[in-house]
């Protein structure tokens, strides 16, 4: 019973650690965004926890959207996309869970689609968080 409390409290704390960082995001709190964004990512990781990782992901892709980082949250969602773990989304989950929705396709054109596929597939899993992970830093240092 023991670990699955803490799984349980760690759970609760990386919803909610997405949760303020996609607030801070709506009302222009950028650079805490981004560093709350951060830190929900490498709990994912550290704990295993896929489907927060990828939650944490997406949301995460629409504020370096947003800032300018278009390689970094697209390699987010591509990932995203290809990975068993990731919870499916649709612009309805979306609005009914606060969750940010960026298809692929709004983002990249349909013929650099295929290209940028096979580029994420050479990544892992580790080398795409962390390309994340250093455009998040810069957003959050004002760069």
């Amino acid at each position: 019973m023991g670990a699955t409390f803490v799984a349980g409290v760690a759970g609760v704390a990386g919803v909610a650690g997405v949760a303020l960082a996609s607030a801070q995001t709506r009302t222009g709190a950028t650079a805490a965004a981004a560093e709350g964004f951060a830190e929900v990512l490498d709990f994912g990781r550290r704990t295993g926890h896929g489907p927060q990782l990828w939650t944490t992901a997406r949301n995460a892709a629409a504020l370096l959207l947003a800032e300018g980082h278009r390689r970094e949250a697209t390699l987010l969602l591509v990932r995203a996309e290809a990975t068993p773990q990731a919870e499916k989304l649709d612009p309805e989950i979306a609005r009914h869970s606060s969750r940010s929705f960026v298809p692929v396709s709004a983002v990249v054109a349909a013929d650099e689609l295929d290209a940028l596929r096979g580029e994420v597939a050479r990544l892992s899993t580790r080398e795409v968080v962390d390309a994340a992970r250093a455009a998040l830093e810069a957003v959050a240092a004002g760069r």
